[in-house]
């Protein structure tokens, strides 16, 4: 018999968590975020709202150079001082509890 394979559905901890290693990551428009990670913009959206609420994330208008270079993105979604602190506070907690909170 056959066992059904195990399908493993992203917390909304691990969502957030995700998006904001993104954007570390330089993934900065909205666009290379949903096909980074696979996301819907269904699901997107209230999860870049709630960074945002939690400063973690911030939006910036596009600087003319990115204009020219990009063509189509006219804002920009950067990790701020808080959000940095955050992701080096998560991982210091994972790493110390050997993985339990972002092992995947």
């Amino acid at each position: 018999m056959r066992e059904a394979a195990t399908v493993k559905v992203r917390g909304r901890f691990r969502r957030l968590y995700d998006i904001l290693k993104v954007v570390e990551g330089g993934k900065n428009t909205k666009s290379r975020i949903y096909y980074s990670k696979n996301f819907c913009y269904k699901q997107l959206t209230p999860l870049l709202g709630v960074l945002m609420n939690e400063k973690l994330i911030d939006k910036r208008d596009a600087s003319e150079e990115e204009l020219r270079r990009d063509g189509r993105s006219k804002q920009f979604i950067e990790l701020t001082d808080e959000g940095r602190r955050f992701l080096r506070d998560v991982e210091a907690l994972d790493k110390k509890y050997s993985g339990l909170l972002l092992e995947w």
